[in-house]
C-alpha cells in the first residue's frame, strides 16, 4: 500500500487548542500536511500550521537532548500515527504515517484566523460533537485521538506556562 508521510500540530494555549471543521470528511482537525521532498518533519509542521492559520508557532519540546552537538537533534513528535486513507476519485487508497507535534503560538495579538478555524476550550473537546452556529454544515465529530491529543497539548501548555487567552 501507498504511504505519505504527514505532520500535524496541535496550537495550543493553557484553555484551548485550535481546530477546523473538515467539510469534506465533517470531523474537526488540526493543522496539518504532507512533508514535501526536501523538507524536516517540523519544517513541514511549520509550514503547513502557518498555511493554515495564520499563525507562527513555536513547537514545544518532546525529549531531552543528549550531551553532543553533532549531529543536529531535531525534536520528536509527540506520537506517530498510522492512518487509512479511503479511496477518493483523485488519489487510491493510502496510508498516512503521520508525525504528531504540539506547539503555541509565537504570538496571539491581532490575528484573525481564516474561516472554518476556531479555538475549541477543553470542555468542548471532551463531547463527542463539536457545534458551531458559523459552519454551514452544523456539527461534526470530535475522534478519540484528535481529543486526547488536543487535551494533551493543552496540558502541555499548563505545564510550561503558555498564557496567550
Amino acid at each position: 500500500m501507498i504511504k505519505h508521510f504527514t505532520a500535524t500540530t496541535f496550537i495550543s494555549t493553557q484553555t484551548h487548542t485550535l481546530l477546523h471543521f473538515h467539510e469534506k470528511n465533517k470531523l474537526w482537525l488540526p493543522a496539518g500536511g504532507h512533508i514535501e521532498k526536501n523538507e524536516t518533519p517540523l519544517e513541514a509542521a511549520k509550514r503547513e500550521a502557518y498555511e493554515e492559520t495564520g499563525l507562527d508557532i513555536e513547537i514545544l519540546p518532546t525529549n531531552e537532548n543528549f550531551p553532543f552537538i553533532e549531529p543536529i537533534q531535531i525534536t520528536s513528535p509527540v506520537s506517530i500515527l498510522l492512518e487509512d486513507i479511503e479511496e477518493t476519485k483523485n488519489e487510491p487508497k493510502h496510508q498516512h504515517i503521520d508525525l504528531i507535534f504540539f506547539a503555541k503560538p509565537v504570538m496571539l495579538k491581532d490575528v484573525i484566523l481564516p474561516d472554518g478555524w476556531y479555538w475549541v476550550s477543553e470542555i468542548e473537546l471532551n463531547n463527542d460533537q463539536l457545534f458551531n452556529e458559523n459552519i454551514s454544515k452544523g456539527n461534526g465529530f470530535i475522534l478519540d485521538d484528535v481529543k486526547i491529543l488536543g487535551l494533551n497539548s493543552i496540558r502541555k501548555c499548563k505545564s510550561i506556562g503558555v498564557k496567550f487567552d
